[in-house]
């Protein structure tokens, strides 16, 4: 269980963000354990073969199949509703060498374990580096005023060695930290490109809808009725958002530092949290997520025959809110054209437009929603 305090203040700081670098990381979780997200087989049929050397890499070993421990600097909170994958990247190669070190296991710096040895160890005291017993160095110190300043002078020299000894130590674990990160984001944008480039556009625009979605129950329901619809294992309650996660050891965290909600559709069917950093995040399975991998949905031929096949194929790529741009991938249109199509759906009341900051997300209205069901 981890409870992330949400009083008034918190509350003014809960966003959305849609982030690929998460939907990266979970999608290798699922890699790692496709029995555990059945709905996501008929992606990994078609992806794994097409992995290569990424399995085995050290993106693939520090991303275990839940539930293991996820580095939590893998996943930096996005700015923005809208993430790039570029600059989460540039945000990843920022971490600093502690915080790594502090979350990977011990065999991905190597190179660093000199450091345990260097700054943990514990230093012997002048009486050993003189070949004495402790008992009879203090006894000859006590005897011989001389002894007691060359003990002393052997003393400030094992200080300095050993104090160089850390520096260096920490030179190498930086450097080896360094390397990792540079590593690791190559291995990202090659997996990005290999696993989740061509099916990106059919995940955002399901993303995209769920903000939506999430925003429109916002406005009608308040933060609770949000918050306490978002999975079964998230309750808000007494300003703090307890968050049921059977195995995860990670620390409560205060109030005041607000909240990024990510939907991830490979998050499914659990949920994710990262309690460390400058904001709390909490990644969960959107709405729809189920229909993810299914075949495009058949434009009724009724329905066709009254509007024309392509404003009547428009309004079923409209199960889910869609900018032009989108649909006009989608279809094999130009915008300019699509443009065209909608204006004419607005027109007959079948379509409506929203912005959602810089995007326009054209939405199916209910007597679209109607139609398509009579001809369904």
């Amino acid at each position: 269980m981890v409870a992330i305090g949400l009083s008034a203040g918190g509350v003014a700081r809960v966003r959305f963000a849609i982030s690929p670098l998460w939907e990266t990381i979970a999608s290798i979780r699922v890699l790692r354990d496709p029995g555990a997200h059945a709905i996501h087989l008929p992606w990994v049929r078609a992806v794994r073969p097409r992995l290569g050397a990424l399995v085995g890499s050290e993106l693939w070993r520090l991303v275990p199949p839940g539930p293991g421990y996820v580095p939590d600097f893998l996943t930096p909170a996005p700015d923005g509703l809208f993430a790039e994958l570029g600059v989460e990247l540039e945000a990843l190669l920022a971490t600093p060498a502690a915080e790594i070190a502090a979350q990977v296991p011990a065999g991905f710096l190597e190179s660093a374990a000199g450091l345990e040895r260097s700054a943990g160890l514990v230093v012997a005291g002048p009486e050993a580096v003189v070949g004495l017993e402790p008992s009879a160095s203090v006894a000859a110190a006590a005897r011989d005023t001389a002894a007691v300043r060359d003990a002393a002078a052997v003393r400030d020299a094992v200080a300095v060695r050993d104090a160089a000894a850390v520096r260096d130590a920490v030179a190498v674990r930086d450097t080896a930290a360094e390397g990792l990160l540079r590593r690791l984001a190559g291995q990202l944008a090659e997996y990005f490109d290999v696993a989740l480039a061509a099916d990106w556009p059919r995940i955002r625009q399901l993303l995209e809808a769920e903000v939506f979605t999430r925003a429109r129950a916002l406005a009608a329901e308040g933060v609770g009725g949000l918050l306490n619809d978002l999975h079964e294992q998230v309750r808000w309650a007494d300003d703090t958002l307890s968050v049921a996660q059977q195995w995860c050891t990670a620390e409560d965290v205060p109030d005041g530092g607000g909240l990024v909600l990510i939907p991830s559709v490979f998050v499914w069917p659990s949920i994710l949290t990262v309690s460390t950093g400058r904001l709390a995040q909490l990644a969960y399975p959107p709405r729809g997520t189920g229909a993810l991998w299914e075949s495009p949905a058949r434009t009724p031929d009724g329905l066709a025959a009254v509007l024309g096949r392509t404003r009547a194929r428009l309004l079923v790529e409209l199960s889910a809110p869609a900018s032009t741009t989108a649909l006009a991938a989608r279809i094999g249109l130009t915008p300019g054209g699509v443009s065209q199509h909608l204006a004419a759906l607005r027109a007959a009341g079948l379509v409506t437009a929203h912005r959602d900051g810089r995007a326009v997300l054209n939405v199916r209205t209910g007597v679209a929603d109607a139609l398509l069901g009579t001809t369904g």
